[in-house]
Parts: structure tokens; C-alpha cells; sequence
């Protein structure tokens, strides 16, 4: 069985970008540099609440599986990843780990990506 049966979820992978504002500072944004790329999410871990104040953090960690091939770093950011039907599972996922699985004798059958998400709403009274 190919591993691509097993990736039913397409994904884009983000690049720290290369642009430079009007001080010539380099922007701190990321830019496709991957699209359509077959994946698996799966979660890790089950989303955490943490309250502060009048705040409120979910963090969810994910493992995104992708082809062996995949031009991917931990430097890298994951933008969407999507079903077959265009429903977002997941966005902006930060990148822990590049992780390349091998089989028993050696060669590597695809990559994990371990990733997190974060995101801090504020309460209304």
C-alpha cells in the first residue's frame, strides 16, 4: 500500500519570509513555500485551557505526517491543513520537530512533524 492512501489531508507549509520593510528590517512574516502538500494530522494531545486574569490560552499539540520527499524544516510554519471537502483542521501550526521515520532497514518511509498552536482570547465581563 502506498503511503498517499494514508495522507487524506492537503496542507501548506510557510517560510520565514525574505522581505524587508522600508528600513530595510526584515519583516517578520512567513510566505508559502509549499502548497498542496499531502499530509495526515493527527492530535497529539488534547486541547489545554489556561485562564489568566481575563484571558484565556488554548494550546493544542498536533503531529502532521508527510511524505518522505518533503522540503520541510523546524524553521517552517504549517498554514492550513485541510480535508478533501476544504474544511480547515488545523492553522497556524508552529513546527517542533522534523522527524524522518525509517523502516527496519533504514530507508525513510515519511516524516513526522510534531507541531503546536496557541491562541489567547480575551474574556468579555
Amino acid at each position: 500500500m502506498s503511503i498517499d492512501v494514508l495522507m487524506p489531508h492537503t496542507a501548506t507549509v510557510l517560510s520565514r519570509s525574505q522581505r524587508t520593510d522600508r528600513a530595510n528590517q526584515r519583516v517578520n512574516a512567513f510566505d508559502p513555500k509549499l502548497e498542496g502538500v499531502a499530509c495526515r494530522l493527527t492530535n497529539a494531545r488534547g486541547r489545554q485551557i489556561f485562564e489568566l486574569e481575563n484571558k484565556e490560552a488554548v494550546h493544542a499539540d498536533y503531529t502532521l505526517f508527510v511524505p518522505k520527499d518533503t522540503d520541510i524544516a523546524e524553521t517552517d510554519r504549517i498554514g492550513e491543513v485541510v480535508d478533501k471537502t476544504g474544511r480547515v483542521l488545523a492553522a497556524d501550526l508552529i513546527v517542533l520537530l522534523v522527524r524522518p521515520v525509517s523502516t527496519g532497514d533504514g530507508v525513510v518511509h515519511h516524516i513526522e512533524v510534531p507541531c503546536a498552536h496557541t491562541r489567547v482570547a480575551t474574556r468579555s465581563a
